[in-house]
């Protein structure tokens, strides 16, 4: 997919774990086509049951083997990510207080820090730290 002309998908935006490829999808076509465990978990999430999804991913439908390709395309992917239909940002699986720290963050007033709705106890300030200190 050439990112000069956007189609409407939603962009998959995910953590690059250096991870070797331990799993398979079927891509383009290509049968066997080597993932991270993470990026399986991150697809896997997406998936629903009854309605099918385009889905855009970079180490996917960027030739990964082509460093021209990749240098050209990686100029394109700001473009991307804005004009997907919507984008997901996958972080990982919940863990550690992981799922309390999203809910803190789409809770708390950004337009005034001093609201009380900011205001963190421990358990809180605990999960949004070891979401914050996970190895991106």
């Amino acid at each position: 997919v050439s990112l000069e002309e956007i189609p409407e998908c939603t962009a998959l935006s995910y953590v690059w774990v250096n991870a070797p490829y331990t799993s398979w999808v079927e891509f383009n076509r290509q049968k066997d086509f080597p993932i991270t465990k993470n990026l399986e978990i991150a697809l896997q999430h997406q998936r629903h049951e009854t309605e099918g999804l385009v889905l855009w991913v970079d180490v996917l439908c960027i030739n990964q083997n082509n460093n021209q390709e990749k240098m050209h395309q990686v100029q394109f992917m700001k473009e991307m990510y804005s004009g997907a239909k919507e984008t997901c940002l996958w972080l990982g699986q919940a863990a550690d207080g992981s799922d309390l720290a999203m809910d803190i963050v789409g809770s708390m007033n950004p337009e005034d820090v001093n609201d009380p709705a900011n205001t963190l106890s421990t358990v809180e300030l605990s999960a949004l730290a070891a979401l914050q200190g996970r190895s991106w």
